[in-house]
């Protein structure tokens, strides 16, 4: 792990894992949030319960890759994990708007359709999300049905309340707005309400991380990435952030990538291209997430500059914080290189690969992931 600090003193820290040159390699990455994550609110006791539900999800999407399942459903599994979890803004655990309602986001895109269990698809960059959802217990089920849903719709982005309608037809399950309600949340949402009261600071930097997201990479080489929120806490009533919107917090596919060396600057006849498969799933203040294309740029220059997973990763998160915004991406290669990156000082994160089948997890931007 390589880290150093950006020109605004904020963390860059890049973690990776080579890939491991074994035939059939399936690996999946999983993130559950990232910001300035500090270490004396998070005691020892507190930082297992968050260590458990990690290992938890990464070990429910493993059992997917172990049995050959498709990345997609590995992806639904290790994040229905999460989102069942209240420690995540997601699911169970999602935040707040400004009127203490709950508004959901999930979605889903994969490098081939085979990596969804559509062996005849081929249709490229399919992706779908949801969003203003305000019932489903767990958002990332209804982003992949309305994948599969190619007679009731081919669009995009899906929204409530006609989304949840949907959702119930296709046997989603649907919880009342309690279920969604937590006692940290209704903290949360008591003392934004005091500050505003006091000080009239409107939405401010509150402790809303949690939105979580998970890369697959299945024994067939195809890939799959999801991603799953509540949002911003005390956002505005129908605010929607980068995780339902391709290229801002998620990207994933298969491509041509220019292959450029330095002799074949000064000698084009030398050059060549070759595929690449790439998944990255980001996390963080969404509005800057959406503002600089995130993931699309990360795909972006690895594509037309040739750059590493590793190194667009790392180049785009410094510009971002740059510019202010902060936050972390996960993201594997069709190899099955491994990056873990961000630029605060925390990141809840961790990996596992088939073969070992030993969950890896970590917090703190220092934590050793390996």
């Amino acid at each position: 792990m390589t880290q150093e600090k950006t020109r605004n003193s904020r963390w860059s820290s890049t973690e990776m894992v080579p890939a491991v040159p074994v035939k059939g390699r399936a690996v999946l990455v999983i993130h559950g949030g990232a910001g300035k994550l500090i270490r004396d609110r998070y005691p020892a006791e507190l930082q297992e319960k968050y260590h458990a539900v990690l290992k938890m999800a990464l070990l429910a999407g493993h059992a997917v890759l172990a049995s050959g399942g498709c990345a997609l459903d590995a992806v639904e599994a290790t994040i229905a994990v999460l989102e069942d979890s209240p420690l995540f803004n997601a699911g169970k655990g999602a935040v707040y708007t400004k009127e203490g309602k709950v508004e959901m986001d999930a979605s889903i895109m994969v490098s081939h359709p085979a990596a969804a269990g559509d062996p005849k698809g081929d249709e490229s960059r399919r992706t779908t999300a949801v969003t203003m959802l305000k019932q489903v217990k767990n958002p990332i089920t209804l982003a992949k049905k309305f994948y599969h849903a190619r007679v009731e719709s081919d669009h995009v982005l899906h929204a409530g309340p006609y989304a949840e309608k949907l959702a119930e037809k296709w046997g989603c399950e649907m919880m009342e707005e309690s279920y969604f309600h937590t006692p940290a949340r209704d903290r949360q949402y008591e003392e934004r309400q005091a500050q505003v009261v006091e000080d009239n600071s409107g939405i401010g930097d509150y402790d809303a991380k949690g939105t979580v997201g998970a890369v697959a990479l299945d024994v067939n080489g195809y890939m799959a990435v999801g991603t799953s929120t509540g949002g911003r806490a005390g956002k505005l009533p129908g605010r929607i952030g980068d995780t339902p919107v391709p290229g801002a917090g998620y990207w994933c596919e298969k491509f041509v990538v220019e292959k450029k060396s330095l002799l074949q600057k000064v000698f084009p006849f030398l050059g060549g291209s070759g595929t690449a498969t790439m998944g990255v799933s980001g996390t963080g203040n969404g509005d800057f997430y959406l503002r600089y294309s995130v993931c699309h740029d990360i795909y972006a220059r690895m594509k037309y500059k040739g750059e590493t997973l590793e190194r667009a990763s790392k180049d785009v998160l410094a510009e971002l914080g740059h510019a202010g915004g902060e936050g972390g991406v996960i993201g594997l290669t069709g190899d099955g290189e491994v990056i873990m990156g961000m630029n605060c000082s925390g990141m809840f994160r961790g990996w596992i690969d088939l073969s070992e089948g030993k969950p890896r997890v970590g917090i703190f931007a220092d934590d050793i992931v390996h």
